[in-house]
């Protein structure tokens, strides 16, 4: 089954019809990505920030953190460990996560550092 998208009944151009999957879809060479001096690179997967949830890839180098003060924020925060080992510390208490393992929990938990991977994930 292929979707044409049409606009009363005429069938879009090309360009229009990327413009509009752009707003559903992000392409794999088209993520936006920040590089962190701490060795973490976060791409966005989401395509845009105004919706209710946001999509990232995180990717640690080994021994790096994310933070270096306690903080909490509105929201969730939830992850899924691809490769390596990944140190959590929640509520003071240190969680050791390792290929294959997920977490979620409410961001107003406070979190410090949030993520210390242990090897490259």
């Amino acid at each position: 089954m292929c979707l044409i998208p049409r606009f009363n009944g005429v069938i879009l151009s090309q360009e229009w019809k990327d413009a509009l999957w752009d707003k559903f879809v992000v392409r794999r060479d088209r993520r936006r990505k920040l590089d962190f001096e701490s060795g973490i690179r976060d791409e966005l997967l989401s395509p845009n920030l105004a919706r209710g949830i946001e999509l990232l890839r995180c990717t640690f180098r080994p021994h790096s953190i994310s933070g270096k003060e306690d903080y909490s924020h509105k929201g969730e925060e939830a992850g899924f460990v691809v490769s390596g080992k990944l140190t959590l510390w929640l509520d003071g208490k240190e969680i050791s996560l390792e290929s294959g393992d997920s977490f979620a929990f409410e961001s107003s938990i406070l979190n410090w550092p949030p993520f210390r991977p242990n090897t490259l994930a």
